[in-house]
């Protein structure tokens, strides 16, 4: 009996005591012979009859080494901030969150001897299902209540393998949770392919110039050289190298906003080594702020929460890092597919797109549907989004696909609405254009789809002013995606989108740097001459026996009108009369909820104002 109480506190010795207000819990766990992992749960405040009537979310630091208990906790989403005061948006008000310090050695947790610490992902993904059972030990009443697995940066590539796991312990019948979701927000999903991106986003925000970008495209190609041989150990020193360059090129660019630079204190020496919470080591400290989060942990939370007298808090682990070195630039792509695939696991990505470090264009693989998304930069105007499906063949030729000049978001449209390889439905659409092409959707106008523009007020004015946007972010596309940059081009509209398209046509054919790429432009019932076309929609419509002959008088006046305008050059007021067409033809000329873009179809709307 003595044995079994005694074995049982070394699996889970508890620590009661609390840190703070807040309804709390935090333990540690034995997850292996020497390796004690620590957690804290904070019970949501939400305004329900009980607690376990809320999800719980569980939220893992990046790194690896970045501990979850200081910085996602005091940092980021927890009920109190650096300076220990109430936060107003931490996620507690909605969910029961638990905050891990993983892998073991990071944060409170610890190891008896280093030989303990995890040397993979999958390891890292084993302790922390042990873990979750002796979380489940303590807390048997959140055995059915929905969990989700929230991980940031190198968090992120730890759920994947974590949720794997998790859902075969389940299957297994080896612990009794409720697995809904992972989430990866900023994730280290593909290393390699993130590390190339760095030299392209910067040299398209204008913050390296080309020799610049050269120095870090060599010396990231060295890294993926390294990795594709099997060197892994050396491609992670090579990707230290490679922050080296991008720092050199950009003065200390911030690699978390790319817009701002690292704090003046910030200095690593001649090498640079560090993912995203090691770097929060020297960033921590704020001179408004009476004591730095290290103090924080090791001197307040410590005692309160009765950790070991011989755990130092860190934010970041040097230790575990290096141990996890030969690991670090593996992706988790096919893990990714197999929560997709064969599990009803939700997998969400989210990502910040003014991060460099993990960023927003690196090559993800969500299933079978593999995509490369960014902005570029316009100096003063704003950012154009552009979003590319590779084909299952490299050498297949790129497709492009523009928004027209009233702005109608191609990136959706077009996307999920009729090309793309999934439906509305997010479902994989059978006869999808990527198959026989690379699809490139661009958001064309700033202010339109995901594109933005930094005055609402003020937008291109001349398709020649979003033609020269169009080719420099055409610039940057190939400058992020080189294995592309000898594919045939091919430009295909409809509508008014060729009022851009049969420009940038021109102009590209005109220029030596993508003249060998243009080789065709396809136009579906195309805009070409408003003005003209208008001539004719009177007695097309009269003859289908739509109008009269005194709406087909009508729609001639307004078709002079329009033409009119347009000799005098008053395009403005042209515009806006071509505009009010199809309330003209309903309301004016006498036909009935006409669609003017499906003519055998009726419009099903309640007002005549959405003509």
């Amino acid at each position: 009996m003595w044995f079994y109480l005694i074995a049982f506190y070394l699996l889970t010795h508890n620590v009661q005591a609390q840190f703070g207000d807040h309804k709390q819990y935090s333990s540690y766990v034995t997850v292996r012979e020497g390796a004690h992992m620590f957690y804290w749960l904070f019970y949501t405040t939400a305004n329900v009859s009980s607690y376990v009537e809320r999800p719980v979310v569980v939220w893992l630091q990046g790194g690896p080494g970045g501990s979850s208990t200081g910085i996602g906790n005091f940092d980021i989403l927890g009920p109190l901030d650096l300076s220990l005061q109430e936060r107003n948006y931490t996620w507690v008000k909605n969910f029961n969150v638990v905050f891990v310090d993983n892998p073991v050695g990071t944060g409170f947790s610890y190891v008896d001897d280093p030989q303990y610490l995890t040397t993979t992902n999958d390891e890292i993904a084993l302790d922390f299902v042990e873990l979750m059972r002796g979380f489940y030990r303590n807390h048997p009443e959140f055995e059915g209540v929905p969990l989700y697995i929230y991980g940031q940066s190198y968090g992120g590539k730890m759920a994947v393998d974590m949720g794997i796991r998790m859902r075969e312990a389940e299957e297994a019948g080896t612990i009794r949770s409720n697995l809904r979701g992972i989430a990866m927000g900023n994730a280290w999903i593909s290393p390699v392919d993130a590390t190339l991106t760095w030299g392209p986003i910067l040299l398209a925000a204008g913050l390296v110039d080309q020799r610049g970008y050269e120095n870090i495209q060599r010396s990231a190609r060295e890294a993926e050289r390294l990795f594709n041989e099997g060197h892994f150990f050396n491609s992670t020193a090579q990707w230290g190298l490679t922050q080296s360059q991008v720092f050199a090129a950009t003065e200390n660019v911030d690699f978390y906003n790319i817009l701002t630079k690292m704090p003046s204190r910030f200095n690593f020496g001649n090498i640079h080594e560090f993912s995203r919470d090691m770097m929060i080591r020297d960033m921590e400290y704020n001179p408004q702020r009476d004591m730095s989060l290290e103090t924080i942990m090791n001197t307040l939370v410590k005692p309160a929460l009765g950790i070991p007298e011989h755990v130092v808090w860190q934010a970041s682990s040097r230790i575990v890092f290096d141990t996890l070195r030969p690991d670090f630039m593996k992706p988790v792509t096919e893990g990714i597919e197999k929560l997709l695939n064969e599990t009803d696991i939700i997998v969400t990505k989210y990502n910040g797109n003014l991060d460099l470090i993990c960023s927003t264009p690196e090559n993800d693989a969500f299933g079978d549907v593999k995509y490369n998304a960014a902005f570029t930069r316009i100096r003063d105007v704003g950012d154009i989004f552009w979003w590319f499906f590779p084909s299952s063949e490299v050498d297949k030729p790129i497709l492009l696909l523009l928004g027209g000049i009233v702005g109608f978001p191609h990136s959706f449209l077009l996307n999920f609405g009729g090309l793309g390889p999934l439906d509305l439905n997010l479902n994989a659409r059978n006869n999808s254009l990527v198959e026989d092409f690379h699809l490139l959707f661009v958001d064309a106008l700033p202010g339109t789809g995901f594109s933005r523009q930094d005055d609402a007020f003020k937008v291109s004015n001349t398709s020649d002013e979003t033609v020269d946007h169009l080719m420099y972010t055409l610039q940057s596309f190939y400058e992020a995606n080189t294995k592309y940059e000898d594919a045939p081009l091919y430009i295909m509209e409809q509508g008014d989108g060729s009022l851009l398209a049969i420009p940038l046509t021109i102009r590209l054919a005109n220029d030596t740097r993508f003249s060998e790429n243009i080789k065709g432009l396809f136009l579906g019932n195309a805009i070409i001459s408003p003005a003209l076309a208008l001539t004719k929609l009177g007695f097309y419509l009269e003859e289908l026996g739509y109008i009269d002959g005194l709406g087909r008088e009508a729609i001639e006046n307004f078709s002079n009108t329009t033409s009119h305008l347009v000799s005098r050059n008053l395009f403005d007021e042209a515009f806006d009369q071509f505009a009010s067409l199809g309330e003209f033809v309903n309301e004016e000329a006498g036909a009935i909820a006409v669609n003017l873009a499906y003519i055998v179809q009726k419009i099903t709307r309640n007002s005549t104002g959405w003509y």
